[in-house]
């Protein structure tokens, strides 16, 4: 699965939700199939 993140680096809520994607592939049973593509903003 690809995973495409558009983010900002000095946005707070980018931030925060990067914070909570990652707490949340802790717990993702198939994590190794994840494939994460950052973009910037």
């Amino acid at each position: 699965m690809t995973v495409e993140i558009w983010s900002d680096v000095v946005c707070p809520f980018c931030y925060i939700g990067k914070r909570r994607f990652e707490e949340a592939l802790k717990d993702f049973q198939q994590k190794e199939n994840v494939e994460i593509v950052w973009r910037s903003f």
